[in-house]
């Protein structure tokens, strides 16, 4: 037995280190476990904070459209709204000039049918007709008047309902045009959200 602790003392070193080794070995193993477990974990959260932001990000982007569509849409009704009653009125309008041009000739007609019966009285009485070509002359002028004066009213009257008619059309241009500058706007707003 004397033989035999000799070489178990001569031994224990040599185990010694083969087990510190692997005790090192082990401790080497169990940090880089431990380092791989850690970095699967913060790629995980980092991955969790991702998918929240992009969430969080898509629901913001889905609120922007819900409200850029209640406004295009509300836009659109104000001016559907306008029009009808910018086209009321241009009606009614346009109804008064009619309605007055038809007074106005009414009474052009009845001042040139009492103007026709003066001049036939005054030429009566100075000894003229009607019939001989001064008396037909006079008469004849004061028709021609009258139907250039009946002209130029109906010219007056026909600008005025184009330029009624020009207004309503400026208007429907214009909401076009605003129509036009909120999509753009939205689309801007849209893009910049995206970046």
């Amino acid at each position: 037995m004397g033989a035999t602790i000799p070489v178990l003392s001569s031994a224990m070193p040599v185990f010694n280190a083969v087990s510190g080794y692997f005790q090192r070995e082990d401790a080497l193993d169990q940090q880089q476990a431990l380092a791989q477990q850690k970095e699967a974990l913060r790629q995980a959260e980092q991955q969790q904070k991702l998918a929240a932001e992009q969430e969080y990000r898509q629901r913001a982007l889905e609120q922007l459209a819900a409200e850029q569509s209640l406004e295009a849409t509300q836009l659109v009704d104000n001016q559907n709204q306008d029009l009808e009653s910018a086209t009321g009125d241009l009606q009614s309008r346009v109804s008064q000039i009619r309605a007055a041009a038809t007074v106005d000739e009414g009474r052009r007609r009845d001042a040139l049918r009492r103007a026709m019966a003066k001049t036939r009285a005054s030429l009566g009485a100075a000894g003229l007709g009607t019939a001989d070509g001064s008396g037909e002359a006079i008469l004849l002028g004061q028709v021609n008047a009258t139907d250039q004066e009946q002209k130029a009213a109906e010219t007056s009257n026909q600008l005025k309902i184009d330029s009624l008619n020009q207004q309503l059309e400026d208007r429907y241009r214009r909401n076009l045009l605003a129509q036009s500058q909120l999509a753009e706007r939205q689309k801007l707003q849209y893009l910049s959200r995206l970046g």
